[in-house]
């Protein structure tokens, strides 16, 4: 029996290869840019990511509107209202300094959604959206593991370079970091962590799920990352539990637990290899950060009381745009926070409403979730994803943004088979038990 959702039509051919081209560079540009304006500096360089999404634009308006205006029902109406409400914050404040950069990154936030969401809604899409994820999320792990085995950075790369991290082994400060660095690192391996657990679960007898488990694990535990050692623990719980409602066998179950083991017993190897390369001052600093003497309370806490207190100035309206940098001078270190100072408890409401739609349709179609690889997947990366918002100023990175987009299009995707499959039923019933009907089918 086929069904209206699982067509890929005619018309679409012209438009869907240009769109996932553009996707495509569009993801890797989230993963590669610090590293190819360092080495292809220019205005081209700095400008790809923007022309890859115009040009991604431009093909899904042109050719394809009709998913344009499903896909688009919550994200468009969701950025222009965040974008009006910065340019009203601006206005009340009189802080115009960051408004223009903060209405288009707004804006084209919206835009952006929309197309991932549209390109979700078809399987051949996300199949291809999601490898480009995983792929690019191993080898950013694979940089930080090859860094620390070689105690060496790429293209000889330090923080001071780019100002997100050492590609690779970074001695200054002991620590491990992919293509943006080691704070980020359970962010932007989570595709690779969820989709090897995944497949140890579904398939543990192929090495492909144990490869990319051990590759995107090790890689966050190198980083020495406390908010990627956290993101890696949600997303590998969430995949683990949401697996378990469909019903393991003890087999499988057996057989990933070893592979387990042997991903422990490489990782302690790893750990010692990094360890064996730290001067006694990275040493004192590593074992302050992981014994609770700079705990997270004891490093964020000042950031977070001086943020919340300004944002009790102008509670309702928020403080405008890049008001974290212009009136505490400090990165908050909670996307949560950095929207309430800058846009107030109105500007903060509207920020969560895509998040808590997506969580509440988790809820509400828990049987839907498990039973869908994809949206398996998807989850367990957004709520590992999604947790550095707590930690990271990172409210409008764009790369969470996507992923939540696909998830959002899954969902749709899901729905609508859903509702295919119950009205193929429904048709069959009465075909069956209606007497005017021939050969099976209603008349």
């Amino acid at each position: 029996m086929t069904l209206e959702s699982d067509h890929v039509l005619a018309d679409e051919t012209r438009w869907s290869w240009l769109v996932l081209i553009m996707a495509a560079c569009f993801i890797a540009w989230q993963y590669l840019q610090t590293l190819v304006e360092l080495l292809l500096p220019g205005a081209l360089t700095a400008r790809f990511g923007t022309i890859a999404a115009v040009v991604m634009l431009l093909a899904f308006l042109f050719l394809q509107t009709g998913d344009l205006l499903k896909s688009g029902k919550l994200a468009i109406p969701w950025s222009f209202a965040l974008a009006m409400w910065a340019v009203i914050s601006a206005a009340v404040t009189t802080n115009f300094a960051y408004l223009l950069i903060s209405f288009y990154e707004i804006v084209t936030l919206g835009l952006i959604y929309t197309i991932f969401v549209g390109l979700a809604m078809h399987n051949r899409s996300l199949s291809i959206v999601f490898k480009v994820l995983v792929v690019l999320a191993a080898l950013n792990a694979a940089i930080a593991l090859w860094g620390v085995l070689t105690g060496q950075t790429l293209f000889n790369v330090s923080r001071d370079d780019v100002g997100v991290g050492a590609f690779g082994y970074e001695a200054d400060s002991g620590r491990a970091g992919g293509l943006r660095g080691e704070n980020y690192m359970g962010m932007w391996v989570a595709p690779a962590l969820a989709a090897g657990l995944f497949r140890m679960f579904r398939k543990p007898y192929g090495p492909l799920g144990l490869t990319l488990t051990g590759l995107a694990s090790i890689g966050i535990i190198v980083s020495n990352s406390r908010t990627s050692m956290v993101s890696m623990v949600i997303t590998g719980l969430t995949v683990m539990i949401l697996v378990a409602a469909r019903g393991i066998k003890v087999t499988r179950t057996v057989v990933a637990i070893l592979g387990f083991a042997l991903i422990a017993y490489v990782a302690v190897q790893v750990i010692h290899i990094e360890s064996s390369r730290f001067t006694e001052q990275i040493r004192e600093q590593q074992e302050s950060r992981w014994s609770g003497l700079d705990s997270w309370s004891e490093s964020r806490l000042p950031v977070w009381e001086a943020s919340l207190s300004v944002s009790m100035n102008n509670l309702l309206f928020g403080n405008g745009p890049a008001a974290n940098l212009t009136m505490i001078e400090l990165v908050s270190h909670n996307s949560f926070l950095d929207m309430l100072l800058q846009y107030g408890l109105i500007g903060l409401l509207i920020f969560c409403i895509p998040s808590v739609f997506l969580l509440h349709m988790f809820v509400r179609h828990f049987r839907r979730v498990v039973a869908d690889d994809y949206l398996v997947l998807l989850y367990a990366c957004l709520f590992g994803m999604t947790f550095a918002w707590l930690t990271l100023s990172c409210a409008l990175m764009k790369f969470i943004w996507i992923v939540m987009a696909l998830t959002h299009g899954r969902l749709l995707y899901v729905q609508k088979r859903a509702e295919e499959e119950a009205a193929l039923a429904e048709a069959s019933t009465e075909g069956e038990y209606d007497p005017l009907c021939q050969d099976g089918l209603p008349t």
